[in-house]
């Protein structure tokens, strides 16, 4: 799923919660201030038969380093939730990754 640094910076709301990835949508459970936020995927990204992966950190408020005009991919491999995007010449730059704990 692809999102700008600005919404990825109000979706990420705290340094501490759960990013939830299902079929429909990304969750992501505030544990300092006690909220959830939720963006629906686009059809193009919807698959019924979809695992769903959570990832529990402390670490979200780094992204309040990336560039709010920006358009980042977001994925979850193995413990690490990494947010890349294309650069000048169409190759693909990791700009952060986020460890947690994965269930």
């Amino acid at each position: 799923m692809r999102l700008k640094g600005k919404a990825l910076k109000e979706f990420f709301s705290g340094k501490r919660g759960v990013f939830i990835d299902t079929d429909e949508k990304i969750i992501f459970l505030d544990c300092e201030h006690g909220k959830s936020n939720v963006i629906v995927k686009p059809k193009s990204e919807q698959y019924p038969d979809y695992v769903k992966n959570v990832l529990y950190s402390d670490m979200f408020d780094t992204v309040k380093l990336l560039d709010d005009e920006k358009e980042y991919e977001i994925k979850l491999v193995f413990n690490f939730l990494i947010l890349e995007h294309l650069d000048k010449d169409g190759k693909i730059d990791v700009e952060l990754g986020l460890s947690g704990e994965r269930y």
